[in-house]
């Protein structure tokens, strides 16, 4: 039994149609949708980097060390997830499909960096917010990633 629907018509002595398909421009379409999507991710990171050495620079005299450090950590967490959304675009235009892994490590980082901002809102007093929403918020993050892991972990087993 042949594999491919076409080569069955052709084996009978029916021809493929040649003419208009809808394909051609989809894929067209497709591919400057993922160029603009790319430069639009591209334009992200230099401008989180480019406002990450600003604020370095104008801060760093009258901000506490400990700030700095939670700062500089989350915005190279937002370049990995920059990084993971590029990556994911090469994978999906080069391979023609969707692969569902960098979108959790993507869910993972950006768990992690919001951990890392509730943390550094409550301990700086900006977040105002009683102990009991602090570690409620914290809870609900850690079973998020705590679920995250557990997805990746289950992908790679029925992988293999």
């Amino acid at each position: 039994m042949p594999e491919d629907p076409a080569d069955a018509g052709s084996a009978r002595g029916v021809r493929p149609r040649r003419g208009f398909t809808l394909q051609a421009p989809i894929v067209l379409a497709e591919s400057a949708l993922y160029i603009v999507i790319t430069t639009l991710l591209v334009v992200a990171a230099v401008c989180a980097l480019v406002d990450t050495a600003v604020n370095l620079l104008r801060s760093s005299s009258h901000r506490d060390v400990a700030d700095l450090g939670v700062f500089v950590l989350e915005r190279t967490l937002l370049l990995f997830m920059i990084a993971e959304l590029l990556a994911t675009l090469r994978i999906i235009d080069f391979g023609a499909r969707i692969v569902v892994e960098p979108f959790l490590l993507i869910a993972m980082i950006a768990v992690v960096r919001r951990v890392l901002v509730v943390t550094a809102e409550f301990e700086s007093g900006q977040g105002r917010g009683r102990l009991e929403d602090f570690l409620l918020e914290l809870g609900g993050l850690a079973g998020l990633a705590l679920a995250l892991a557990l997805a990746v972990w289950l992908m790679h087993r029925t992988r293999s």
